[in-house]
């Protein structure tokens, strides 16, 4: 398992919910792996409970499966839960985007420019996390200008069964 640092502003459950989710996302853990609460509260440094919370608001997410009596695991990738993520996506995005042209500044969009020439760059010179970071940061920040981070937040808690499809 990948594990980053945790920063000063970050809860443990909200810590150890990113670490969980981002290498889920990234097949660090993945379809089908047995999550233990101990062996995860040792390894990111922190207590059973707030790696339970954790455990228990990715399992609403249905990326984290519990298993009465025996503890948790990834869950398989679903495939509806995927093209229902990505509805819900690009049904966002369409409005989003949309408002953005009513809304972006000049500043605003020499920074959406400046994101698709470095995707751009990370195209010709491969670079598969770098270029999902890039593309992940060009739609919060469409977000961001129309000044709708709940919304982006609710895009990209459901994004997270599309997103696992991506990083394959």
């Amino acid at each position: 398992m990948n594990i980053t640092t945790k920063s000063k502003d970050e809860t443990g459950r909200m810590y150890a919910m990113r670490t969980l989710r981002d290498n889920i996302i990234n097949a660090e853990l993945k379809p089908g792996t047995l999550l233990s609460e101990n062996d995860l509260a040792a390894e990111l440094g922190l207590s059973r409970t707030p790696v339970r919370e954790a455990i228990i608001e990715l399992a609403r997410t249905k990326i984290i499966e519990v298993l009465p009596q025996r503890g948790s695991r990834v869950s398989l990738i679903d495939m509806e839960q995927v093209e229902e993520s990505n509805f819900f996506r690009k049904t966002m995005e369409c409005a989003i985007v949309k408002l953005a042209c009513e809304m972006a500044a000049p500043e605003d969009l020499i920074h959406l420019e400046e994101n698709v020439k470095l995707q751009e760059f990370y195209l010709e010179n491969p670079s598969p996390n770098k270029l999902m970071e890039l593309d992940d940061a060009f739609h919060h920040m469409l977000f961001q200008i129309c000044k709708k981070e709940q919304c982006y937040e609710m895009v990209e808690s459901m994004s997270v069964h599309f997103d696992r499809i991506r990083r394959l």
